[in-house]
C-alpha cells in the first residue's frame, strides 16, 4: 500500500463524518474495520465498502468488494462505492464516489429510490427516447 496522499485525512474525515450523520460512531469501528475504509480511499482495487447494522442487537458487519448479506426489515446498510480503480483525491472524489443507504429490505429501499430522484433524472437524461420509454414501462410494472 502506498503512503497516504495529501488528501487522505480530509477524505477520511468526510467519510467518517457521513457515517456519524447516519448514526454510526467512530467507537463502533475496530482498527481493522477502520482499515477497510482507509483501503477504500487509498487502494485502487478496493471498490466498495458496505456497512450493515443488524437491527435488534446493533452489531455491525463489513463487506469489502462484495455483495452485502440479505438485510432484514430492521437492518440498515450504508455503502461507499467507487466508479473506477483509483486512489481517491480531492479532485476525483465527487466523480468517483457513490454513497447511499438501504433502510429495511432491499425491495423497500429500491422502491423509495425509484419514487425519489430517479424518474426525473431518467426523463431529463440524454438517453434515446426508446430507452427512456422501455425503462418507464418496466418501472410502472414494478410499482403496479
Amino acid at each position: 500500500m502506498n503512503e497516504p496522499n495529501e488528501d487522505y485525512d480530509a477524505i477520511m474525515a468526510n467519510l467518517f463524518g457521513i457515517l456519524e450523520d447516519v448514526g454510526f460512531s467512530r467507537d463502533d469501528f475496530s482498527a481493522i474495520e477502520s482499515q477497510y475504509i482507509s483501503d477504500f480511499v487509498q487502494d485502487p482495487d478496493t471498490l466498495s465498502v458496505i456497512l450493515r447494522r443488524i437491527g435488534k442487537d446493533g452489531s455491525i458487519t463489513f463487506t469489502v468488494n462484495g455483495m452485502s448479506p440479505e438485510t432484514a426489515e430492521d437492518d440498515f446498510c450504508y455503502y461507499f462505492c467507487k466508479n473506477d480503480r483509483v486512489a481517491l483525491t480531492r479532485e476525483n472524489y465527487k466523480k468517483q464516489v457513490t454513497i447511499g443507504g438501504v433502510n429495511g429490505t432491499p425491495t423497500q429501499s429500491l422502491q423509495s429510490l425509484l419514487r425519489g430522484p430517479f424518474p426525473s433524472q431518467i426523463m431529463n437524461s440524454p438517453w434515446p427516447e426508446g430507452v427512456k420509454r422501455e425503462t418507464f414501462q418496466h418501472y410502472h410494472k414494478f410499482f403496479h
